[in-house]
């Protein structure tokens, strides 16, 4: 499992290792505005300059939210440099779809995604392959991951992770993906021509 902290380029340097949100019943992200993230096992690092937290990990896990509306406004708020996130958790919620937001992090290495309620599994990837930082994803558990070709479509399209649901991609897998990936271009273009003989 990822440990929060290990990508930061200022890791051990100026943050502290989560901001810890979870299991707090949370129907939506605004709401943690007004609440006090539950307590670490060490005390939290805040902004002398503005108060805010200096955090590069924000745990939401095992809440009620539906959505992500607001991540980005929300973080801005609560965090000193909210650029340099790298790990987040959003498993075990009830999120049905994502949105453009999950894309806006630029330093963003870990996603949590697991045991939510994610269908559209082309919409999400189409977040999800903006955020070329990307190194280890979960989505398992979702009703997206009841697609035979689960893993070979993330795989594919995902380029730039290297863990997938806790389990590496390695080398061979990536070969044996690109094959999938021609053998279903091949069909695709096979289809569309029949189509439109008809």
């Amino acid at each position: 499992m990822d440990v929060p902290g290990r990508f930061s380029r200022n890791a051990g340097e100026r943050y502290s290792s989560m901001l810890d949100y979870s299991f707090r019943d949370l129907e939506s992200i605004g709401e943690i505005e007004f609440l006090k993230p539950r307590k670490g096992l060490r005390p939290y690092k805040c902004s002398a300059s503005c108060g805010l937290y200096m955090c590069n990990a924000w745990r939401m896990n095992n809440n009620r939210l539906t959505n992500i509306r607001g991540i980005v406004s929300t973080a801005f708020n609560l965090l000193d440099r909210p650029e340099h996130l790298t790990w987040l958790d959003l498993s075990f919620n009830k999120i049905t779809h994502l949105t453009n937001e999950i894309a806006m992090f630029p330093s963003l290495r870990v996603l949590y995604l697991h045991s939510n309620l994610l269908a559209e599994f082309e919409l999400c990837l189409r977040h999800l392959v903006q955020i070329g930082s990307l190194y280890s994803l979960t989505l398992h558990d979702n009703l997206l991951d009841k697609d035979v070709n689960y893993r070979n479509k993330i795989v594919l399209r995902l380029k730039q992770i290297e863990l997938l649901d806790f389990t590496r991609i390695n080398e061979e897998e990536r070969k044996r993906v690109h094959f999938y990936g021609r053998i279903r271009g091949v069909k695709n273009v096979a289809f569309q021509r029949n189509h439109q003989l008809h």
